[in-house]
């Protein structure tokens, strides 16, 4: 995808790159903490079905072997919306120095 899930351009962070693979699992009803993002991350969702939540930009939901690039620099909520447990497999775009892959907590939504 050329955008984010909110239609957000983005671009490749400067300097030495760092691209750093992780998988994430929820539960079902499992929720994430208010959090963002500061670099492109690219979500592909393995199984079950997720739900995300980005206050005034509303809610996506995802299924199996769906991907989409995750917004930058919003803060958003994350659940597991289906019966089966949702296995994510990750990817940040992002540079080692510093490193910005982190999420980052938020004190409120947007």
């Amino acid at each position: 995808p050329s955008k984010t899930v909110l239609g957000q351009d983005y671009a490749f962070p400067n300097g030495t790159p760092l691209i750093k693979a992780f998988q994430f699992t929820l539960g079902p009803g499992e929720k994430t903490s208010l959090h963002k993002h500061a670099v492109p991350l690219l979500a592909y969702i393995v199984s079950g079905k997720l739900q995300v939540d980005y206050g005034s930009r509303g809610k996506r939901s995802f299924s199996p072997g769906q991907a989409y690039i995750e917004a930058i620099d919003w803060c958003h909520t994350a659940h597991g919306a289906g019966t089966e447990p949702v296995e994510i497999l990750g990817f940040y775009l992002g540079q080692q120095d510093p490193d910005e892959t982190a999420p980052e907590p938020c004190d409120s939504e947007n």
